[in-house]
């Protein structure tokens, strides 16, 4: 899965939330709201299907 990539150190994130913390606590001043979204339908698909699972059983 490629995730979201910040575009000031090409570190990845699953979510669009994780990339804005990254931004806005590691290169402060710049916008946090650039990114890279490199995932495609499937991808996302997946990452639906996983959270999901998540909500439904905590302990997963």
């Amino acid at each position: 899965m490629q995730g979201i990539k910040c575009p000031h150190c090409d570190k990845r994130g699953v979510s669009v939330a994780t990339i804005t913390l990254h931004i806005k606590s590691r290169h402060p001043g710049m916008p946090h709201n650039e990114y890279y979204d490199e995932m495609n339908d499937e991808e996302y698909l997946k990452l639906l299907l996983l959270t999901e699972k998540c909500f439904d059983n905590p302990y997963m």
